[in-house]
């Protein structure tokens, strides 16, 4: 039986998908299962998928799309080894990235979930040259999350199955899912990242979308607001009650929250251009990015030259 399960959801993903799955095969530990979570895709994802005869690829489709939290929570009942791992359908990891993760794992049994350090690419592969560093340590981790600061990539995690399970898996059903869970196992246990740059975050029109990026924030805003509740001892809000909450806040409240996530964007849509050899257009975006929200550029210029404080 392999040592871990590679959790791999997939929607409509097919013009990336075959370079993930050859990423996850060509680990130099080849020791694992390969589960791949179909959502539902109908751009040919599925067919490719089986096509696919190397023994250690499992494929579990859903015939409707039924949403990223409740796709891995579905791949969480499937997982029967003592490790799993998260890896996106649109990126790519190195091939020494499983080997170097259960190493630590064994070597600090104190920790029960670890990243790795990343960095953006985008068309023909390029690296982006404006990737932040993330914390080593616990503490720094976790203070981050409560920020909303990117502190932990989810597709770059390892992590020992049962800790996920006691935490309670993965409960929202969209956007904010990886973040929940997260602020919910640092209650349970201790996060880490490696110092290594073991993966690979693709940048492409999808995921630079401004409703995509309101929609992630929404949950990412849900999360730190049930985790706040969890401390102060109070009963979390549902989804829904969060959302008409988040209604009433006062007018220039939104309009500062608006401006955040524009610049985010366009952040993104910068790196997405300079990566493709644009860079007259990408550092224009950045410029606006910047000019739309200070405070947070100014928070990413330090996090891309820090390195990888504990």
């Amino acid at each position: 039986m392999p040592s871990l399960t590679v959790l791999m959801p997939t929607h409509n993903a097919a013009l990336y998908l075959r370079d993930a799955v050859a990423s996850v095969l060509s680990q130099d530990m080849p020791d694992f299962e390969l589960l791949v979570l179909d959502d539902g895709s109908n751009d040919g994802s599925f067919e490719y998928l089986r096509t696919l005869a190397d023994p250690r690829i499992t494929i579990s489709r859903s015939e409707k799309n039924i949403g990223l939290g409740a796709t891995l929570t579905r791949g969480l009942d499937l997982c029967k080894t003592e490790f799993f791992v998260r890896m996106d359908a649109d990126d790519i990891i190195e091939p020494t990235k499983f080997s170097k993760q259960i190493a630590f794992l064994h070597d600090h049994p104190e920790i029960g979930l670890v990243g790795t350090q990343f960095h953006y690419f985008g068309a023909g592969g390029a690296r982006a040259a404006l990737s932040p560093r993330v914390p080593l340590g616990h503490d720094a981790i976790v203070a981050g999350l409560h920020k909303r600061a990117l502190t932990l990539v989810h597709g770059s995690l390892m992590g020992r199955t049962e800790v996920l399970r006691r935490a309670g898996g993965y409960r929202v059903r969209g956007m904010g899912e990886d973040w929940d869970m997260f602020l919910r196992a640092s209650e349970t246990t201790r996060l880490a990242n490696l110092p290594d740059d073991l993966y690979r975050w693709r940048l492409h029109n999808e995921n630079a979308r401004l409703s995509h990026i309101m929609e992630q924030q929404r949950g990412i805003d849900f999360a730190c607001d049930c985790a706040t509740r969890r401390t102060a001892g109070q009963a979390e809000q549902s989804f829904d009650e969060f959302v008409a909450t988040q209604r009433k806040q006062a007018l220039a409240r939104r309009l500062r929250t608006l401006a955040d996530l524009y610049a985010l964007a366009q952040y993104r849509i910068a790196l997405t251009s300079i990566s493709a050899g644009r860079p007259v257009r990408g550092y224009a975006r950045l410029a606006l990015a910047a000019s739309c929200s200070p405070t947070r550029s100014v928070d990413r210029v330090r996090r891309m030259f820090a390195r990888g404080p504990s």
